[in-house]
């Protein structure tokens, strides 16, 4: 753009950029204010338009240049929102994929808990724990529920505790490895190796080694387009 059709576009710019009845037909700023203020306003304005555009006056655009100030309305409440917004959706993406893959792992060994991965998730997520230590020890201990007793899959309490449904079952357990039961806290306080050694590790030495290591089975799962599809849809 040549510099003479640069000036007819700075003036339409400027009446875009500032409220109604700010600039008259002859340029100059409006209403009952001081001649230097007037001045001043209008460099500073001019400054908004010519900054920008000192790189390259080839490619200088009105509407995107208008387009892009516009855009600077995302600031404040709205901005925070829109943040909000990416961040959740990003946690429930990987909560949706992490869920898929404990799933996965149960169904492609006939696993009676296969769809309880979800529950599995936010249960860890809920009492700070690692998502994939609840699904490792069901199948440790029972074999990913093909021989538990009482909905209980964990062997939670030598199996001697029941639950009503296989959810309570899980929400139990995560309670507790979280350290969110007063009268187990002091036993989970620890990392997930030491919650494993306190869990069964006393009883068998290489307790810990096993389930980390179904863990990391469970974590390497690749899901295949279909799977991720219905996880994240």
């Amino acid at each position: 753009m040549d510099v003479s059709s640069f000036r007819e576009y700075f003036h339409a710019d400027i009446a875009l950029l500032l409220p109604e009845r700010q600039i008259s037909q002859n340029g100059q700023f409006g209403g009952a204010q001081p001649p230097l203020m007037e001045q001043t306003k209008l460099q500073f304005a001019k400054s908004i338009v010519i900054l920008p555009l000192l790189g390259s006056l080839s490619s200088f655009s009105p509407v995107a240049l208008f387009q892009g100030l516009q855009s600077q309305s995302f600031g404040g409440d709205a901005g925070m929102a829109l943040g909000k917004a990416v961040v959740v959706d990003t946690a429930e993406r990987e909560a949706a994929e992490r869920a898929a893959k404990i799933d996965t792992y149960f169904r492609e060994r006939s696993m009676p808990l296969a769809g309880h991965g979800r529950t599995m998730v936010e249960a860890a997520e809920k009492n700070g724990i690692d998502w994939r230590l609840l699904p490792a020890i069901a199948v440790r201990e029972s074999s990913g529920g093909k021989q538990m007793c009482g909905n209980n899959p964990f062997g939670w309490g030598s199996c001697k505790i029941q639950f009503k449904t296989i959810d309570e079952g899980i929400e139990t357990l995560a309670r507790n490895l979280g350290g969110n039961n007063p009268a187990t806290a002091r036993y989970y306080s620890g990392t997930t190796r030491e919650k494993l050694y306190r869990y069964n590790g006393t009883v068998i030495p290489t307790y810990m080694d096993e389930v980390i290591d179904i863990m990391e089975r469970i974590d390497d799962i690749e899901l295949d387009g279909l799977a991720l599809a219905k996880a994240t849809s």
